[in-house]
């Protein structure tokens, strides 16, 4: 029936319209899918705009696991960390200061590693990831290392998985198909 003020016959005729350009009306739902999957709408601003976080986002467990999948693996093999450019290796800020990191030394994620000086510019180089150094593989202060060198040796905190394309490839098809199965 149509809605209130509206003649049937009109009504009829915009349905009418409308039927057969239907198709992907079920893309539609997508977004309210992945906010409700992420916990988007357990986000609020209160009375005074600070904002209202859900506990499910809160949880020390959840947010360990979304750590995981948001930090960067390694970029060599998972236990090395290799120069990211070529230059003088310095393994402290200054000769009267102590190694940023030794055999044995634990490190967190965006601890500085090394110094690098390339053309008298001397850039501090960060750990991508958090770890222990086994051994710092530079004998000294001063050496010219090569980009993708290999510096220290180590143990991350995180075992890190490396996946075939295949299996890439599968983990994804199975979210996408487990996403879509949510829709439907």
């Amino acid at each position: 029936s149509a809605p209130e003020g509206v003649e049937e016959a009109q009504w009829a005729a915009a349905r009418a319209a409308h039927r057969g350009f239907q198709a992907g009306m079920e893309l539609l739902a997508v977004l309210p899918s992945l906010a409700e999957a992420s916990g988007f709408y357990e986000l609020s601003v209160n009375a005074d705009l600070s904002i209202h976080i859900g506990e499910r986002l809160l949880d020390a467990e959840h947010q360990g696991a979304m750590a995981k999948v948001l930090v960067p693996p390694p970029r060599a093999k998972a236990d090395e960390i290799l120069a990211e450019s070529g230059g003088m290796f310095y393994s402290r800020e200054t000769p009267a200061h102590e190694p940023y990191v030794r055999a044995g030394d634990h490190f967190d994620a965006g601890d500085p590693l090394y110094i690098i000086e390339v053309m008298k510019m001397f850039n501090k180089v960060y750990a991508p990831f958090s770890g222990t150094v086994d051994d710092v593989l530079v004998e000294d202060d001063g050496v010219i290392i090569s980009k993708g060198q290999p510096l220290f040796k180590i143990t991350p905190d995180e075992k890190i998985v490396i996946e075939s394309p295949e299996e890439v490839a599968a983990r994804r098809r199975a979210a996408t198909d487990e996403f879509l199965a949510q829709l439907v």
